[in-house]
Order: C-alpha cells, then structure tokens, then sequence
C-alpha cells in the first residue's frame, strides 16, 4: 500500500514522524481536556447566546439552536430555557381588615426569544430571581390587601387570579427601559398567568370562616327542604283533585251487583292462583271474601260469632229457633201423669221427659184397684 503513496510524501513522513506524533498527542490532549468548552449541546425548547472573550463580548444577534455546536474553549456559551416554566412564592401579607396570612403563589412564564440576547446581556441567567420574583411578589401583596380573606376564598378568586396576572403582564412590559439603551423597553417574559395555590390564616380565623360557611350551607338546605315540601304539597293538592273528579265520575256506575260482579272475578282469580292460599268465604248474603257477612244485617263480628243477642233485633230464623227451644224446655218441666186404663195402669212418658223419671203413685178408685195398690 505503501508503494502507491509518492516518495516525497513518504520522504515527508519518515523525516518528520517525531514531530507529528508530537503534534497529534497534543491535539488529542487538547480536545481531551476542553471537550466540555468546546463541544455544547443545547436540547428542546432552548437558546443558546454565545460570549467571545476575544470578539467583542455578547452576540446579541445570533442564538444557537438545538443540537450540537462547536466552540472555542475560550469563548462560552450561555443556555437559555425557551419552554414554560414555573416559579413559587410564599409570601406573608395583609388583608384589607389587617390579617395577617401566608399565600403561596404559582406563576407560569416564558421567554421572548426575540429578546433572549439582551436578556442575556443586561439580565443574566438568574433572570426569574432578579426580574419576574420580585414583581410578583409585589403585585400580590398590593391585589391581597384590597381582599378579605372571605373573598378570597369564595367565587372572586378567579377574578383575583386574573387581574393579578395582567398587573404583572403589564409591569414585566414596561419596567426594563434603561437609559443607555434608545428604543422602546425590551419584553423578556411572557406572563401566562398568576394562581393562588393556598391561603394559611390563623386557627381562630379558620374555624370562624368554616363555622360560617357551615351555616351557610345549613341555611340553603334549610331552603331546598321548604322548597320541596311546597312542591310535595303542591303534588299531593293535585293528586287530591285528581281522585276526586275520578270518584265523582265513576261512583254513578258502582252499583251492588257490579261491585258483587267483581268479588265474584276476585274470588276466582284468588282461587286459581299457584300460591299456597287459604280462602275465607264471607257468611252474608253474597258470601264473598273482602265483604264481610252480616254487615248488610246490622250485626257486627261478635253477634255473628256468638249468636243473637237480646238488644239485637231477631231476625225469622232467630225466632223460629226461640220457639223450638221454649217448647223443648216447657216439655221437660211438664211431670207425666198416668191414666187406668181397664183396671191396669199406663205409663206413658211425655216428650221431653227422660227415661229416668218414675211413674206417679195410682189413687184407688171405685171400681177398683191398681196392679201396685194394696188391699
């Protein structure tokens, strides 16, 4: 391979071998101990602004996007994040009433990246603790002290949260105007908004806001609960004319029979159903179940269970029943007396009278004397 090469660059190379591999250790030596100067790697969403210690300081003009660039160690390259960020502040402020309160404030912010090498050049990398903090955090002490606590806490904090974000907008826009510098003041910050993420009040101011918003709460369910027992009563008002006009339609048509007509079908639906079911027969003169026998006679469950009673009216079959039991009892208190019949007696019980009684004594008579007289 070599015989390809020319002998003059050969020549070149033979004579001068210590002196290259001298040149090359050095190089690698160089990039070796200056890699992190001289190679930069910007990643997403960020800027970078290039600072030659050698050519004229800070280019304002030219930024550096993403990827890898290639710098000289002497010269340094400033970083900048172009993506949202987020900052945080707890800040200690006054209401309008003079409580003292901690609120913990969030913003959200990006760069202008028009302006991103000014930013770099009057500013610096700490620009949020420098420029956006500080404005802030005095735009919410000024908005907090026109608020109560109780304001804060209720529907106005959306509103808050929005005029404190255009007052901080509107102060990030007009607040870098140096003299040295003609033309109108540089934007740096995008101010995406201001929220309030928490208020800490004292314990006494917080239980006292909580027992008020509690009865608060209780009186509007107190509300809600009349409300609804007005429409409830309203609901039952008509349910009520409702069945009135139905009642008052219908009643000319619910004669007897047609209401005997429909125990009849009840009773037979009852008596084909599957379920075990015990069937009780009313004793009246339907004699239906549901209508209870009797009622239509004037007697209630008891005369009916025990029979008639002596305030009650009888009916034909009661008297017919008082007749039979008075003969029966008159026939049993009635002594049989017996008759001579051809000299001998007879003994003829009367009905009623049990076996047990005894013949009376036959009286002698003229013609003569019984069978169990004695001479």
């Amino acid at each position: 391979m070599l015989r390809f090469i020319p002998k003059r660059v050969r020549r070149f190379f033979a004579f001068r071998a210590p002196e290259m591999l001298l040149v090359t250790f050095a190089v690698v030596f160089f990039v070796v101990v200056f890699r992190h100067e001289m190679f930069v790697s910007i990643g997403p969403g960020h800027y970078g602004v290039l600072w030659r210690r050698f050519g004229g300081g800070t280019d304002t003009q030219h930024l550096f996007g993403e990827g890898i660039h290639i710098i000289l160690p002497t010269d340094k390259m400033y970083i900048f994040n172009g993506q949202i960020q987020v900052g945080e502040e707890k800040l200690d402020v006054l209401s309008s009433d003079g409580l003292k309160m901690v609120v913990d404030v969030v913003y959200r912010f990006s760069l202008n990246p028009d302006e991103i090498g000014d930013l770099a050049k009057y500013v610096g990398p700490h620009y949020q603790e420098k420029l956006i903090a500080p404005q802030v955090a005095s735009m919410a002490r000024n908005s907090f002290s026109n608020n109560t606590p109780e304001e804060i806490f209720s529907r106005r904090r959306e509103d808050i949260e929005a005029a404190l974000t255009g007052d901080v907008q509107k102060r990030m826009d007009t607040m870098f105007k140096p003299d040295w510098r003609p033309g109108p003041a540089l934007r740096f910050v995008k101010v995406w908004d201001v929220l309030i993420r928490g208020i800490t009040l004292p314990q006494s101011v917080a239980a006292a806001i909580e027992a008020k918003n509690r009865a608060k709460q209780k009186n509007e369910a107190y509300d809600f609960r009349l409300l609804s027992e007005a429409k409830e009563a309203q609901r039952k008002e008509i349910e009520a004319a409702g069945i009135e006009k139905f009642q008052l339609k219908v009643s000319p048509g619910l004669t007897e029979s047609y209401l005997q007509w429909q125990g009849i079908q009840a009773t037979e639906r009852l008596a084909k159903s599957n379920n075990a079911k015990i069937v009780v027969i009313g004793a009246g003169k339907s004699g239906l179940p549901v209508i209870l026998g009797g009622l239509d006679d004037g007697k209630t469950d008891t005369e009916l269970k025990l029979g008639p009673s002596e305030d009650t009216e009888n009916s034909d079959e009661d008297v017919a029943y008082e007749d039979v039991r008075k003969d029966a009892s008159s026939g049993a208190e009635t002594d049989a007396k017996p008759t001579a019949v051809g000299g001998k007696s007879s003994d003829k019980a009367t009905p009623g009278k049990s076996s047990s009684a005894k013949p009376a004594a036959a009286k002698p008579t003229s013609s003569g004397t019984s069978d169990g007289a004695k001479p």
